[in-house]
C-alpha cells in the first residue's frame, strides 16, 4: 500500500515537471516576435539620432579645426570672395548699415546640385581644398583616413568657406558651412543654413531628398598681421 502510493506520488510529481508542450512553445515565439517587432523600430529610431548627433558633434569640431589652422597659417584662406560694402568715407554712418552688411555676407547662395569634384586623391599642391577658386571654395575633412573626399563616405565632410576681403593682411570675416560629403551626390541642393542646420534627431540617415542643409554654419573673425581700428570699423561697425 505504501508503495502504491509511493509511486503515485512520483507519477504526479514527474506530470508537474514535464516540459512546455509544442502549443506553448509556438505561443511563446510568437509573443517574443511581437516584442521584437514592437521594439526594433525604438532600436532603429535610437541609434539613427546618436550617429546623427556625433555627425554634428564632428562637423561642429570640423569648423573649429578649420578656423584655427586658418589663424595658425597652417590653413590656407580660400579664395572664394563675397565683399562686404564698406562705410563711404565722406558718410558719418547715418546711411549705411554694416550688421546688415554682414548679413548679406551669411547668406551668400547657397550651392546647386553638385557633384563632388576630383576630392579622393589630395596632394600638399592642394591645401586640403578639393577646388579653391574666387567663385567656390570646398575644403576636405577626411575622416575615414582613405586620403580624400568621396560622396561615397559616410563620414568625410566638406567646409564650404568663404571670405570678405581681398587682403587678408588687414583681416577680414570668415564663413562656414560644414556639409556631409555625400550630400555631393547631384541629387539635392546644398542649402544655406540660413539659420536653420542638420537636427541632431533624426528617424533615417539625415539625407533629405531634395535639399540639405549643413550640419554647421558659423562666421568669425581673423585676424590680420596689418590691423587698424578702422579695418576693425568696416567690418564689425563703429557706434
Amino acid at each position: 500500500m505504501f508503495t502504491r502510493k509511493r509511486l503515485k506520488l512520483l507519477l504526479q510529481l514527474h506530470n508537474s515537471q514535464s516540459g512546455f508542450t509544442i502549443m506553448e512553445s509556438l505561443l511563446a515565439i510568437m509573443v517574443v516576435a511581437i516584442l521584437m517587432t514592437s521594439i526594433a523600430p525604438v532600436l532603429v529610431l535610437s541609434v539613427a539620432t546618436r550617429m546623427q548627433a556625433k555627425r554634428v558633434e564632428w562637423g561642429a569640431q570640423a569648423a573649429s579645426s578649420y578656423i584655427d589652422g586658418i589663424k595658425s597659417g597652417a590653413i590656407t584662406p580660400p579664395k572664394h570672395l563675397e565683399i562686404i560694402t564698406k562705410a563711404p568715407e565722406d558718410d558719418e554712418g547715418d546711411n549705411f548699415n554694416v550688421f546688415e552688411e554682414q548679413l548679406k555676407f551669411a547668406e551668400v547662395k547657397s550651392l546647386e546640385e553638385i557633384i563632388l569634384p576630383a576630392c579622393d586623391n589630395l596632394t600638399a599642391n592642394d591645401s586640403g581644398y578639393c577646388v579653391d577658386t574666387e567663385a567656390l571654395s570646398l575644403y576636405c575633412v577626411d575622416l575615414d583616413n582613405d586620403g580624400g573626399c568621396s560622396n561615397g563616405s559616410n563620414k568625410d565632410l566638406i567646409i564650404q568657406a568663404f571670405r570678405s576681403a581681398q587682403e587678408t593682411q588687414k583681416g577680414y570675416l570668415l564663413g562656414i558651412r560644414v556639409y556631409r560629403a555625400n550630400a555631393f551626390d547631384g541629387k539635392r541642393e546644398l542649402i544655406a543654413g540660413r539659420g536653420e542646420t542638420e537636427s541632431t534627431f533624426t528617424g533615417g540617415t539625415g539625407l533629405n531628398n531634395k535639399e540639405q542643409a549643413p550640419l554647421v554654419e558659423l562666421s568669425t573673425e581673423i585676424s590680420g598681421d596689418e590691423n587698424t581700428l578702422s579695418d576693425y570699423c568696416d567690418r564689425l561697425g563703429c557706434g
